[in-house]
């Protein structure tokens, strides 16, 4: 992502940032926790690149899921708060179309 090239010939590159994105609010995992099961994930990014996003549905909410694995000291991955169906949508196109991060 931003200029940095994938490994992997089964995508499209990811798009650049614009200018001034929207910051979503990060937050540790804990869907599996709130809600006392695994997460179903419904879309992805490509694993090649060095920041991935999920789209996750669990327990009638969604969020989105970003794991940035660019340190190579062991991928922490992030949650967005859990919302409903169509707002996850909205973010999820946000962020593959680089209107937010």
């Amino acid at each position: 992502m931003n200029g940095q090239q994938s490994t992997c010939d089964h995508h499209l590159p990811l798009p650049v940032l614009r200018a001034e994105p929207k910051h979503v609010h990060w937050r540790p995992t804990q869907s599996a926790k709130r809600f006392a099961r695994r997460p179903h994930v419904i879309a992805w990014t490509c694993a090649c690149w060095p920041i991935v996003y999920e789209k996750l549905m669990v327990g009638g909410s969604y969020l989105i899921r970003h794991t940035n694995q660019s340190d190579g000291s062991g991928a922490v991955p992030l949650e967005s708060p859990p919302t409903r169906h169509e707002e996850a949508d909205t973010l999820w196109r946000k962020i593959l179309s680089g209107a937010a991060t």
